[in-house]
């Protein structure tokens, strides 16, 4: 990237400041390392990218994609707002929605009233994301509580009742409810009269968030096939759906350092992808509808750099190993979340401060989503005030500080470009080791995905133990405010009301169309343990036709754990 010339004077005065700083005591202070654990220096030059071509590098909108693949900047067209929202009842979500609608949250922030489209991204509670009714005995005292809880069309309508569907993005948080919830909204869609072909949805389709989540869905043998099932429906019959989500996001949470969370999130694309295409589906047609949703930390440079190593490698692998020939299947759309994890209880009011950091990290790092957290995630589902100052959060950044005006502004910096390449050097030779490993899947049987999370989680945990990480207010400069209770609580009588509700819709029912529903829904479930991937395309029509007969997400689901078995976390 440099002349010869130039490297060999940059050598020459790095070298006379080796030799000041060499006769200062304190010169250990600058061995220093990224959140991450990468070992760095305290200054870059040109010399650290030798092995760094222009090309790696490029220009926004251009292969690689190391700059992101928007050609203009986020004044002319703004990120995605995708603050989440979701608390008690359908009626209780809709109201926080329509408040916040009120402070200008949309899809696309700086998007003028005549183009402006909505986002609806709904967090389920617990009770519904395991596929438990609200009268479950699993559910009691749980309902509402840390989502929403939806479990039947009674749910649906009230949620979306007079809203124009064609305008507004859907996203249900509900991994193991995945196909169940998509289901309900498209039955509920249909008897709205709006054609599938317009709905905007963001389906998560997280089969395998059993390798990271303490709440493991189904087996990985028979999980991994709901990811083929969903996409093939979707692009038939949805066809402006995003069909899968690459999360980095919950790995992250979950301990993953940068490297490993590219790495493992990359990994699971392209078994997704060879699994896609085994049931005769075309990567140039389905991977552009996949999306990235990965973790963002305090540590700003090392986040930039890993969303740019992340892009720069996945362009090079859907052209390289999958010989993708459209332009939009090498181009990553990433929608990083906030990391929950980083969100302290003491002093809470210091989150603030937190989330604009990695909020300001994702604009930096060109995401096509900004997902700013309320300051009190980690007491409770977030109050009305927090909500507001999330989305004022991100509404600050763009109008405020003129950070929309440039296109990947920290792209060229010696540190960011060196740290870039030295994320996606670690993150290649992690793909080598799951190969070595027998690949995905069995290092997803064989607990190895979890075990190295688990090991880098015990070493933070262990730096912030031993003060050799300060986290403020935590462990350092700590004031005594008594225990810190929850900020905000759902509304009373929640969940008595979420059960009287689930039984009055049962009651209604035509009870042999509901027994013939849930017959041919077991049916099309037993049919994909035994005959895959023939029987790819047969789960998502059965699921639908349980819906139209009024079934709930916990009988759907609840036959969906039956069939195919709870999962485990691993074996190792």
């Amino acid at each position: 990237m440099f002349e010869d010339a130039i490297l060999a004077q940059v050598k020459l005065m790095v070298e006379t400041w080796e030799r000041k700083v060499a006769k200062r005591k304190d010169k250990s202070k600058l061995k220093c390392k990224t959140a991450g654990g990468i070992p760095i220096k305290p200054f870059y030059t040109p010399g650290d990218l030798a092995g760094t071509g222009q090309s790696e590098v490029g220009i926004p909108g251009q292969f690689p994609y190391t700059r992101g693949f928007r050609e203009v900047p986020y004044s002319l067209e703004g990120w995605m707002m995708r603050q989440p929202v979701a608390l008690g009842l359908s009626k209780d979500t809709r109201a926080r929605m329509e408040y916040l609608e009120k402070l200008g949250w949309q899809l696309f922030i700086g998007e003028d009233e005549a183009n402006r489209l909505h986002v609806q991204n709904i967090a389920l509670d617990i009770c519904s994301q395991q596929g438990y009714d609200p009268d479950a005995p699993e559910a009691r005292g749980r309902v509402g509580r840390d989502g929403t809880s939806l479990s039947n069309m009674w749910d649906f309508e009230e949620l979306y009742e007079g809203k124009d569907l064609t305008k507004t993005e859907v996203f249900f948080a509900s991994p193991d409810g995945q196909l169940p919830c998509l289901a309900a909204y498209l039955v509920y869609a249909e008897r709205r009269g709006v054609p599938w072909d317009k709905l905007r949805l963001k389906v998560s389709n997280l089969w395998y968030h059993s390798w990271y989540w303490d709440a493991a869905g189904y087996p990985p043998k028979h999980a991994y096939k709901l990811g083929p099932e969903c996409i093939a429906f979707f692009r038939k019959h949805v066809p402006i759906a995003q069909v899968a989500s690459v999360t980095g996001y919950s790995p992250g949470e979950t301990g993953a350092t940068p490297s490993q969370e590219v790495a493992f999130s990359l990994a699971t694309a392209m078994f997704i992808t060879e699994e896609a295409i085994k049931v005769g589906l075309d990567p140039d047609d389905f991977v552009p509808h996949f999306y990235g949703h990965d973790h963002t930390s305090l540590d700003l440079f090392e986040t930039v750099a890993k969303f740019r190593a992340k892009r720069r490698m996945w362009a090079k692998i859907f052209r390289d190993k999958f010989g993708c020939q459209n332009p939009m299947a090498l181009r990553l759309r990433n929608f990083p979340q906030t990391a929950g994890s980083l969100l302290q209880r003491n002093e809470p009011e210091n989150n603030i401060v937190r989330v604009t950091l990695m909020a300001l990290a994702q604009v930096l790092a060109g995401a096509d989503g900004v997902w700013a957290a309320s300051f009190d995630e980690c007491l409770n589902i977030p109050s009305q005030r927090a909500a507001q100052i999330a989305l004022r959060t991100g509404q600050i950044i763009f109008y405020e500080t003129n950070v929309a005006n440039v296109i990947d502004p920290l792209g060229g910096s010696y540190y960011v470009e060196w740290l870039t390449s030295e994320i996606e050097r670690r993150a290649w030779e992690l793909l080598n080791t799951i190969e070595e490993k027998g690949g995905y899947l069995n290092c997803w049987e064989s607990g190895w995905f979890r075990s190295e999370l688990a090991r880098e989680a015990r070493k933070w945990q262990e730096s912030i133990d031993n003060k050799e990480r300060t986290i403020v207010g935590v462990n350092d400069f700590v004031i005594d405010e008594g225990e810190m209770s929850a900020l905000f609580r759902i509304r009373k009588g929640t969940e008595q009301e979420a059960v009287e509700r689930v039984r009055a819709f049962r009651a209604r029912r035509d009870h042999e169309k509901v027994e013939l529903a849930l017959r041919r829904l077991r049916a099309a479930l037993e049919d994909m343990k035994a005959s895959w991937p023939e029987a790819c395309g047969n789960l998502m029509p059965a699921m639908i036709e349980a819906f139209r007969a009024d079934c709930t997400i916990g009988e759907t689901q609840g036959l969906m754990k039956e069939v195919l078995g709870y999962g485990y976390y691993g074996r190792q």
